[in-house]
């Protein structure tokens, strides 16, 4: 799982406390062996890190920068160094390498953000039924309806998403409309796609900081 600078206490096998800070500050990723305490027992863990792109580190800076200057606190190094890295814990095994654990949760994470938007689109948040019979049919509902959605999309239907900025957001929200209104089976010359396309994928928009 991935974790914050002060979600548990790391020590070594002598018992020491280990110095997260010391080894990330040392390498730009890597692993780092240990056990972590509950309760009585001793848990063996390993946490894998790597350091986010320039870019990504960058925008880490500037938005601690702004939550410091807006909550008129200072930041520890310790906590900035942290929120550089990508950094997870996990009690694999050896056989599997750190950069094997890190490109799986990079994996992981894509799967969580589909069903979050899948979530907010199609309203999963909240079951209307209490029969499991009734659950299971709605649910299955849902999943045709997202399939359908994913198939409609996989069509090369917005043209222009490799060119500008993409809005996955959007196009999904446009597929359920289509599917909504029937126009699901129009053929491709009926609906004028790159015109869409060219609305869907707007430039990002900049935050504006509150006066």
């Amino acid at each position: 799982m991935r974790i914050k600078r002060t979600s548990f206490t790391l020590y070594d096998g002598q018992g020491n406390v280990v110095s997260l800070y010391e080894e990330m500050s040392a390498r730009p990723e890597g692993e780092i062996d240990g056990f972590i305490r509950r309760g009585k027992r001793e848990i063996p863990v390993r946490v894998c890190y790597k350091r986010k792109s320039d870019e990504e580190r960058e925008r880490t800076r500037k938005r601690l920068k702004r939550k410091e200057s807006d909550k008129q606190i200072s930041i520890r190094p310790e906590t900035k160094l942290f929120n550089e890295h990508i950094v997870l814990v996990t009690s694999l095994s050896q056989g599997i390498s750190y950069r094997d654990i890190l490109e799986s949760y990079r994996f992981r994470r894509q799967v969580e953000i589909y069903f979050k938007r899948l979530k907010s689109i199609l309203d999963f948040g909240e079951l209307p039924k209490k029969v499991a019979t009734s659950v299971l049919s709605w649910l299955n509902g849902k999943l045709t309806v997202a399939l359908l959605m994913e198939k409609f999309l996989s069509k090369e239907l917005f043209p222009l998403r490799d060119k500008i900025n993409r809005s996955l957001w959007r196009e999904t929200k446009l597929c359920l409309l289509l599917l909504k209104t029937n126009l699901f089976n129009l053929v491709n010359s009926e609906i004028n796609f790159v015109s869409i396309a060219s609305r869907l994928c707007v430039e990002k928009r900049k935050k504006s900081r509150p006066l």
